[in-house]
């Protein structure tokens, strides 16, 4: 397994000498120490409950141009909290604007993607947006006839393409191949932005900070924001599994349970890759 995917992200059949695809590159995000930037909104702590279900969530701050990857299991309280703060439900201070992408995309658009588009391009780089997303080539096709991947780009598109504080995206790798999560990854990076998603190495890419959910599935949630390497140590530690980085493609890879790696990570308390 681990040669079969390495072969194909190197897009390469040494047997064969014939290149099927374009490789795809793990860059290794360098993240200096920096001082942080202003706060352009907070939130106070917060609580919901529906049914059964209770949420309570911490109070937390969102720096200039940074981005917090949010993860936890599934049922406990994510989507809730992102819609808490799109519907304007919960104070963000500063009255920042957000501009959000929902979990779900659905549409009656009758018409093309280039008329969906106009009238919401209003940020400096929609065209470099565009070509990062690969979407020239879906301008004149119809929104009803675009495929889940398809249509997923063009959603993060009118979402990035808007005049915004913050940029609320939740589950926007769905759907999307390795290389387009990873275009997608570099449209985010360097604006503001809270990013739910379940692909570790999505959020590791683009995250600065971590905001982690625990709790109970469908019981209860809660959440706190904390530091990127506290933050994914927390989570892992909960589901119980470790990441390395592949040798070959620097891609994550999940460690075997309790092999040697697995143990000698969970010994040292480090989940996830340094």
């Amino acid at each position: 397994m681990r040669s079969g995917i390495n072969t194909f992200l190197d897009g390469y059949l040494p047997d064969d000498n014939v290149r099927i695809r374009e490789r795809t590159v793990f860059e290794e995000v360098e993240r200096t120490k920096k001082a942080k930037g202003k706060v352009l909104a907070s939130f106070g702590e917060m609580s919901r409950k529906a049914g059964d279900f209770e949420l309570s969530v911490a109070k937390g701050e969102i720096f200039e141009n940074e981005v917090l990857g949010i993860l936890g299991a599934n049922a406990l309280g994510k989507t809730t909290f992102a819609k808490m703060l799109a519907e304007g439900h919960a104070s963000l201070s500063k009255k920042a604007v957000i501009s959000y992408k929902p979990q779900y995309i659905e549409t009656d658009y009758q018409g093309s993607v280039r008329g969906i588009l106009q009238g919401v391009a209003e940020s400096d780089d929609f065209p470099a947006l565009v070509r990062q997303l690969d979407a020239e080539r879906l301008m004149e096709k119809s929104v009803r006839n675009l495929s889940g991947g398809e249509l997923q780009r063009i959603a993060i598109l009118l979402c990035l393409a808007k005049k915004a504080d913050v940029y609320l995206l939740d589950e926007p790798s769905a759907y999307l191949d390795v290389d387009q999560r990873l275009a997608a990854a570099k449209a985010i990076r360097g604006r503001t932005a809270m990013v739910i998603d379940h692909d570790l190495l999505f959020l590791s890419y683009i995250s600065d900070r971590a905001m982690v959910f625990t709790g109970e599935p469908g019981k209860y949630g809660e959440a706190e924001v904390l530091g990127l390497r506290e933050g994914f140590n927390k989570f892992l530690r909960e589901v119980g599994v470790t990441f390395r980085r592949d040798e070959e493609s620097k891609r994550p890879r999940a460690n075997k349970t309790d092999s040697v790696k697995d143990r000698e990570q969970k010994e040292s308390g480090e989940y996830f890759y340094s």
